[in-house]
């Protein structure tokens, strides 16, 4: 089963966990730059085997007003 989740945005692992089947992460994107991101879940089998990234969000688009 899974033993390790982790959330990346841009490239960055913003939370992990293990033992756990659930994750969430609340996103700040007050001083985030305007433009492209993106965000990524990654799950891991025993001894942290790589299974296949879950792409949640190819792009997101921010706009400051």
């Amino acid at each position: 089963g899974v033993t390790r989740i982790e959330v990346l945005i841009d490239n960055v692992v913003v939370v992990s966990n293990t033992r756990k089947t659930s994750i969430s992460y609340k996103w700040n994107t007050r001083n985030l730059a305007s433009g492209s991101h993106t965000i990524q879940v990654k799950a891991y089998e025993e001894n942290y085997i790589k299974l296949p990234i879950l792409r949640v969000a190819e792009e997101v688009l921010m706009h400051q007003s």
